[in-house]
């Protein structure tokens, strides 16, 4: 087959006309479709400080209390065990889908499952890192108060709250 076609010259111009058409096209829509995802980015952001917000009032509460820490990493291992125990039944669902019939049918309810299962380890790792942030940041301020028993410790808390969470009280 023979490409003939391209090597006529009208086609020649109306590629380069076509090229710096789009071209131009492309440099009037870039700003427009950037500002949108600015504007779409923004909530966000407020999103994530009211987050960072409540972790960072959770964490400040946890390290004044040694025993909700401990309830909070118990709670934290039991959510893993819990997902752990989900990944199980996914694992044995899905070989029961090689014995029963309906098989697309128990493959589906074997993946919720194990999305399940991996929702209860994300959130009992996420508890987790939270009572070790909170312990971390009371060993720190304990630290720190047996340094200097007579300075503020308003400015380190500060400073811990800017390092660990982005937030300026």
């Amino acid at each position: 087959m023979e490409w003939s076609i391209f090597k006529e010259p009208v086609v020649w111009v109306a590629s380069g006309v076509m090229a710096i058409i789009w071209s131009v096209l492309a440099n009037i829509v870039t700003p427009k479709i950037i500002s949108l995802f600015v504007w779409l980015r923004k909530p966000k952001k407020v999103k994530n400080y009211e987050k960072n917000s409540r972790k960072l009032a959770e964490c400040i509460e946890l390290q004044e209390d040694k025993v909700q820490r401990y309830e909070l990493k118990l709670e934290a291992i039991h959510r893993e065990l819990i997902g752990i125990a989900f990944y199980l039944i996914s694992f044995a669902t899905l070989s029961a889908a090689l014995l029963f019939e309906p098989k697309l049918f128990i493959i589906f309810v074997s993946v919720v499952v194990f999305f399940v299962g991996t929702r209860f380890i994300d959130t009992g790792i996420n508890m987790m890192n939270t009572a070790k942030l909170a312990a971390q940041r009371s060993r720190e301020l304990t630290i720190e108060k047996k340094k200097d028993e007579e300075s503020d410790l308003s400015n380190f808390q500060e400073e811990l709250n800017v390092r660990d969470f982005g937030i300026k009280s």
